[in-house]
């Protein structure tokens, strides 16, 4: 090969590395943030559980569908309303957040629970009388395994 076809080849592959990852196609798609907001007149506070550690499972019957989730790892707080907070989940890539009255509290009905990951509001909901438990589950699938020796 000629060195200005060499020369040619080099440029074309550099243009074409630069413009995908100025196009966004070469960036890490992986979320960095969770944010939790919680607001509304239904209680003055409410119990909140977050966490990285949890399994969740997809289950189907008669009735429709639900969400297991089986926390293994988190924190229990009791926090006012309104509440505000971002957490980090760059390295675990999933996030859980649970608001459940106080035993101070009857009832969750009028509290609204809003999830983001990074900036994008990917969950809300008010809650009615009958709820018990409003929660906000996110976990981000890679097609690519994790570089950290982790399968």
């Amino acid at each position: 090969m000629s060195p200005l076809r060499a020369a040619t080849v080099l440029l074309v592959i550099s243009l074409g590395i630069g413009l995908a990852a100025g196009c966004g196609l070469v960036s890490d798609p992986a979320p960095s943030t969770a944010r939790v907001v919680i607001d509304g007149t239904g209680a003055d506070e409410v119990q909140l559980v977050v966490s990285t550690v949890f399994l969740a499972q997809d289950q189907t019957a008669d009735f429709g569908r639900t969400l297991d989730v089986q926390v293994i790892e988190g924190d229990t707080l009791t926090v006012a309303v309104p509440f505000e907070a971002t957490y980090d989940i760059a390295r675990p890539q999933r996030f859980l957040a649970q608001v459940y009255a106080t035993t101070d509290t009857t009832s969750l009905e009028g509290i609204q629970v809003d999830g983001s990951i990074d900036g994008d509001r990917r969950f809300t909901r008010t809650a009615t009388e009958t709820d018990s438990l409003v929660q906000f589950v996110y976990i981000y699938q890679s097609s690519t395994p994790p570089d950290d020796g982790r399968l």
